[in-house]
């Protein structure tokens, strides 16, 4: 994550990539993420997807991110 303070209205900005990496960390594909207004965490990948607990409120859900690298 690249984050940079903007002076004027005292907010960071960020551009978020996502990599990703075989057995061996070779790096095998990386995306920017659009849209994405927090820091991801807490997540795991499998099979070429990201799944990530969210809660909104007192409403939990699961995102499930399909990765096409």
């Amino acid at each position: 994550m690249n984050r940079e303070l903007n002076e004027a209205l005292k907010k960071y900005t960020e551009d978020i990539y996502l990599f990703a990496y075989d057995e061996e960390f070779n790096l095998i594909g990386e995306t920017v993420v659009e849209g994405l207004d927090f820091m991801p965490t807490g997540g795991f990948t499998k099979g070429n997807k990201l799944y990530m607990k969210w809660v909104v409120d007192e409403n939990p859900a699961f995102i499930e991110y399909t990765l096409n690298f």
